[in-house]
């Protein structure tokens, strides 16, 4: 018997959610034989009193899918370096969503990820991080997004509302990991265990298109029109994304003794290439976490 009108319209409206798309992420870590803790809806909260002014800040709310793995290797202080993900879900029609990406090109530098040194008991904000099997073997690699833009509707037209765009969603995710890095003796009390190494990534994963902007020059730009010449212009298309999130003063909270670096290196991740992503990023832990040279 067909669902009434009523009902096949709550169901069409569920699947625009994305909560079947939080779902699936959330099973697929929870039944990952590396991941030792996968939670839906994960709650987080801290404050601090801020090295810059003084006032005090309050950070808290859910993030979609948190998950922490553990990589073993027997020359590190314990057993374990852990790996936390904060994952912020994003359904969007791929036939009629791309996400677009302007990128940094000046400048060889990268900004720090949030690494807890179990030695130092402090965040490393020195130390740099490649990934090889995410193409990332060199910071000349990484492609260094720093603004994107949402385009709705086949035609290509330009969406008009912010909250729509990555940027709110990998806001939630760097608020989630500022909360959780805050205190990161929390994560180990919640796995029982004594501290250790931990990188500390915001992901957003989306069933958007990304693509980066590619294939013109400084020259190319019309100083009347500030505009491109269409033929001038490459759009790449990409299976995800590294994005410098630019911090605000509230995620910049100033809690492990200096101030923290004005961005922090996120993800964008295409869902269909989420599980290329995660086998990529546990290949290349012990290279770079475990290294104390």
């Amino acid at each position: 018997m067909p669902d009434s009108k009523e009902l096949a319209g709550i169901k069409g409206h569920l699947n625009r959610t994305g909560i079947f798309l939080e779902q699936k992420i959330y099973i697929a870590l929870d039944e990952h034989p590396k991941f030792v803790l996968s939670r839906r809806e994960h709650p987080y909260s801290s404050s601090s009193t801020s090295v810059v002014d003084g006032v005090v800040r309050v950070l808290d709310g859910t993030i979609d899918v948190f998950a922490v793995a553990k990589v073993s290797e027997k020359r590190q202080i314990s057993d374990d370096t852990l790996l936390c993900l904060c994952i912020e879900c994003k359904k969007a029609d791929p036939k009629q969503k791309n996400w677009v990406f302007d990128l940094r090109t000046r400048g060889d530098e990268i900004y720090p990820f949030v690494y807890y040194d179990a030695r130092q008991n402090a965040f490393n904000y020195e130390k740099n991080i490649f990934f090889d099997s995410l193409g990332y073997n060199g910071m000349e690699f990484f492609e260094k997004a720093i603004q994107t833009f949402q385009f709705s509707e086949r035609e290509g037209k330009l969406s008009r509302t912010q909250l729509e765009m990555a940027y709110y969603s990998l806001k939630q995710a760097n608020q989630a990991v500022e909360a959780i890095s805050f205190e990161p003796k929390k994560v180990f009390s919640l796995l029982g265990m004594e501290p250790t190494n931990t990188l500390f990534l915001p992901v957003v994963v989306t069933t958007a298109n990304l693509k980066v902007i590619t294939g013109y020059k400084p020259q190319d730009v019309s100083w009347e029109t500030g505009e491109v010449e269409a033929d001038k212009l490459r759009l790449e298309d990409k299976d995800w994304v590294h994005y410098e999130f630019p911090l605000p003063t509230s995620l910049k909270i100033g809690s492990r003794g200096k101030l923290e670096p004005d961005k922090r290196p996120s993800f964008i991740v295409k869902a269909d290439k989420f599980a290329d992503f995660v086998k990529g990023l546990l290949k290349d832990l012990p290279a770079y976490i475990l290294d104390w040279g």
